[in-house]
């Protein structure tokens, strides 16, 4: 089983609070479909934001850019964290 399976295995499992953030992004980018990018796509999220609190320091563009062969990716991200803040208020 490959990492991202088992990311999205774990969240069916005990939740997707339990995962880590590096999980939760794995589970994100596999429900895409294009699993031999996934690893490629997670790493280089990391690489480029360091942190999950980053991801919010980066313009649009710079979002774009990361997921620049996955381009829906950017857009779905943005729309379940605005969901998170969202679920918060």
């Amino acid at each position: 089983m490959e990492i991202q399976d088992e990311a999205k295995v774990k969240l069916k499992k005990v939740g997707a609070e339990n995962l880590s953030n590096e999980e939760l992004v794995r589970a994100f980018l596999d429900s895409f479909g294009q699993s031999q990018k996934i690893n490629q796509l997670t790493n280089h999220f990391w690489d480029t934001i360091g942190d999950i609190a980053g991801y919010g320091l980066l313009s649009q563009n710079e979002k774009r850019k990361i997921f620049k062969n996955l381009p829906d990716a950017t857009v779905a991200l943005e729309a379940g964290i605005e969901l998170g803040r969202r679920i918060q208020k």
